[in-house]
């Protein structure tokens, strides 16, 4: 992540619907906060390459995916 894009984790932004984050006015910090990414999501075939390849990267791709290529 570079320093540019780490700044705006602290621009607030709308509180998503399914976030359990506590919100003010409907707004909620990001602050490095990862994404959540439903079963049956298309993935990219090189997101599974790139966590093959690191071990440890993307924990939250779900078993259930379709991927594209």
């Amino acid at each position: 992540m570079t320093f540019a894009w780490a700044l705006l984790e602290f621009i607030p932004r709308r509180k998503p619907k399914d976030s359990p984050r506590w919100s003010f006015l409907g707004l909620v910090l990001p602050l490095f906060e990862r994404r959540t990414i439903p079963a049956g999501a298309s993935i990219h075939r090189t997101v599974l390459e790139r966590r093959e390849k690191d071990g440890k990267w993307a924990p939250n791709v779900p078993e259930d995916r379709q991927i594209e290529s």
